[in-house]
Parts: structure tokens; sequence; C-alpha cells
């Protein structure tokens, strides 16, 4: 098949780049039920200790965004601007 002759593809709607909304994140809940259940045992006042592993481009920044997300929803997440 010569190049020409190729297939046109619609473009890719996704980007290289870490997702930022935890809206966003399909196919992680799993992994986002286990980073909420984490937080809730913070909120409660444990210590928790939680690592993400894996491969370069799986999603773990974009989890990490969604940590964020959730940790605000608990109040666990200090605001730098926030004093006390």
């Amino acid at each position: 098949m010569n190049p020409a002759a190729k297939p046109k593809l619609p473009p890719n709607p996704y980007k290289r780049s870490p997702i930022k909304r935890r809206e966003d994140l399909a196919g992680r809940a799993r992994e986002l039920k286990a980073i909420r259940y984490y937080l809730a045992l913070t909120a409660a006042g444990q210590n928790p200790h939680l690592a993400l592993i894996g491969q370069r481009g799986v999603g773990k920044t974009s989890l990490l965004n969604g940590a964020e997300s959730i940790a605000k929803d608990f109040e666990t997440l200090a605001s730098p601007h926030r004093h006390e």
C-alpha cells in the first residue's frame, strides 16, 4: 500500500499531558476509590501512606491531580493562602 492510499484517521482528541480534572479520568474508578479510602483515613486523623508506582506515561500525575481534587473534598489539603 503506498503512503498516498492510507486512510485518513480522525485527529486524536487526547493530549500527552496530565489530566487536570477528576471528571475527565476514564477507567480509573478503582484507583480513585482506593485514593478516596486513604484520604478518608487521613481526614479521620490516621496517617496512612500511599504510593503511585508505574511506568512512564501510565497516568500517575493524572491520578495525583484526581487525588488533589478528592483531598479538597475532605478538606485534607491545606491551601497555601490559608492561615490558621
